[in-house]
């Protein structure tokens, strides 16, 4: 590591939030979460939205017509006192930095700081490399009134995309891991839960899907 890369890390940690997770888990959640990004409008849409409280990482990304939700649960990950917080940062930069992560088992555990601060993310793997990625400077829609099990009674039938439900299996490391869904609300949408083991960590994906018009 290179004394300018060092320089800029402990600038980042005085300024903004450091947290630790393990470079199999990060290589996943942003793998994961750009495939449900929209492609070019709105431009908020095009971005990952990363947020941190005590114990928690989690990544939302979202076309308007599904949405995915991971969360990371650890002591680990922030310490304990950190105030909650959030950035929004390029769909296409995450995906870019999870094909440049250690992979294979002994390096899926190797412990990879992610440093928020103002105006920037930095992800750094120890002895190796660092890149510091701009965040966007734009509103992420409200998502936590969507992200939540349907209520009312289910719709007899209802449609949804093909090719979204085949992007559910992109959240499973497992090719048995079972996906839960649950079906119904005025919108029928529909919602799916998995938890998927990286590692010695797991990683709880939220996946909620919009119905399509049926033809008659």
């Amino acid at each position: 590591m290179s004394i300018d890369t060092v320089e800029t890390v402990e600038t980042a940690r005085e300024t903004g939030v450091a947290l630790s997770i393990p470079s199999g888990v990060l290589r996943h959640m942003f793998a994961v979460a750009p495939v449900f990004t929209g492609k070019d409008f709105p431009v908020s849409l095009t971005g990952v939205r990363l947020e941190y409280e005590p114990g928690v990482f989690r990544v939302v990304s979202t076309d308007r017509y599904r949405m995915a939700v991971g969360e990371l649960h650890g002591e680990h990950v922030t310490d304990s006192d950190v105030t909650p917080g959030d950035v929004l940062v390029l769909g296409k930069a995450l995906a870019d930095i999870a094909k440049a992560l250690p992979k294979g088992k002994r390096e899926d555990d190797l412990p990879v700081s992610v440093l928020v601060s103002s105006g920037s993310v930095t992800v750094t793997v120890p002895g190796e490399w660092s890149r510091t990625i701009p965040t966007m400077d734009e509103q992420f829609p409200d998502y936590r009134a969507l992200v939540k099990i349907p209520e009312g009674t289910p719709s007899d039938t209802f449609g949804l995309n093909p090719h979204y439900m085949a992007d559910a299996a992109k959240l499973v490391t497992g090719k048995t891991q079972p996906i839960k869904w649950h079906i119904g609300g005025e919108r029928s949408a529909l919602l799916g839960e998995t938890t998927s083991p990286v590692g010695r960590t797991e990683v709880s994906w939220q996946y909620l899907l919009m119905q399509v018009t049926l033809g008659k």
